[in-house]
């Protein structure tokens, strides 16, 4: 009944000047903090979510999308499918069996000395069909 009662969104304060909502979107109940969104948990009820809450819950967003080592023009990054090293503008993939925390700027310089250039990348197997 209270689903009834109560519609999203809701405004639950401010924090730093910015109106902190909790709003129901095509994926999810989420809350929005100015122009950073993050996801509500699944199970989490969005009637019971407190301002304390929901601001840390966007934090905790905001700190998976830094860096995990920055060293000027060398930077290691999260990314969808593992930590990856970014130079300029070029990507390298960092080997599962690294320890990414641990990663000194040597080792990760190492790996971009040792990533194949650009045109010698693994060619993929196109079958033909037969007719």
């Amino acid at each position: 009944m209270q689903l009834f009662a109560q519609a999203l969104p809701i405004t639950l304060g401010e924090h730093n000047g910015e109106e902190v909502v909790i709003a129901d979107g095509k994926f999810g109940q989420y809350v929005r903090i100015g122009k950073t969104f993050a996801s509500l948990p699944k199970g989490t009820d969005p009637f019971s979510m407190t301002l304390e809450n929901a601001v840390a819950l966007v934090e905790q967003k905001q700190n998976a999308s830094l860096p995990i080592h920055d060293w000027g023009e060398i930077k290691v990054l999260r990314g969808r499918f593992g930590a990856y090293i970014k130079q300029g503008e070029t990507n390298y993939r960092i080997p599962k069996s690294t320890d990414v925390e641990h990663m000194t700027e040597q080792d990760a310089r190492a790996l971009i000395a040792a990533a194949p250039a650009e045109g010698e990348q693994k060619k993929r197997f196109i079958r033909k069909r037969s007719k």
